[in-house]
């Protein structure tokens, strides 16, 4: 266990800010990762979150570790240099974030071949960090799991991984009844969340672009 991250997410001041502004922030990306469909059949509108919101709400988690622990504490891997997503203190660290009881994916993969290897191949080497929303509503939400927690599980859970062949196969997936057995383990510190919604609206992205060509912000 990270005892940098365990004693963040036990202090209650620390905890306290993460509960008021997790919902609002995460409400910013989806957001900014918004936009506008046409349906080709009834020639209407709608919009949508594109799957660039996962990224953004990495972000959101990344911004508030680097807030409460410092950047000396909270590095971030070269892009494609590792698959985890920060290293607290020296200790890798992956952020996964689903909405309610969304499967977990374990690694993206590309084709069938890639799929075959990850299910031969995946190992926990790093801690996770999951955050589950749930919209007008107050649980838990998000769970510190220790990479001790994910190893002692998948030996007496073997069989976790599942995954949906074909050409978009959108990654190996971990099953929901090993993730409920980490999430409830005692090692698991887990955060309740208060998800409620702004009663603010949230402009759009293209607003502070717009502001700065025509303020001329350069």
């Amino acid at each position: 266990m990270n005892s940098l991250l365990a004693n963040l997410l036990t202090n209650p001041v620390a905890v306290e800010t993460l509960r008021e502004g997790l919902p609002r922030a995460f409400e910013m990306a989806a957001v900014e990762a918004g936009r506008v469909t046409l349906n080709r059949r009834t020639g209407l509108a709608h919009s949508t979150t594109g799957q660039e919101v996962g990224v953004l709400r990495e972000r959101v988690i990344l911004g508030f570790l680097i807030s409460q622990l410092g950047e000396v504490n909270v590095q971030l891997p070269a892009p494609g240099a590792s698959m985890v997503d920060a290293s607290i203190a020296g200790q890798p660290l992956e952020i996964k974030t689903v909405t309610r009881r969304g499967l977990v994916t374990a690694k993206w993969t590309s084709d069938n071949t890639s799929v075959d290897q990850v299910l031969e191949q995946f190992a926990f080497t790093s801690d996770m960090l999951l955050v589950r929303i749930w919209w007008e509503s107050f649980q838990d939400s998000v769970y510190y799991i220790p990479v001790e927690v994910l190893n002692e599980a998948a030996i007496n859970f073997p069989d976790y991984l599942q995954s949906q062949r074909g050409t978009n196969n959108r990654g190996v997936k971990i099953k929901d009844a090993y993730m409920r057995r980490v999430e409830g383990n005692d090692n698991t510190i887990k955060v309740p969340i208060p998800w409620l919604r702004s009663a603010q609206d949230l402009p759009s992205p293209f607003v502070r672009y717009i502001r700065y060509w025509t303020e001329r912000d350069f």
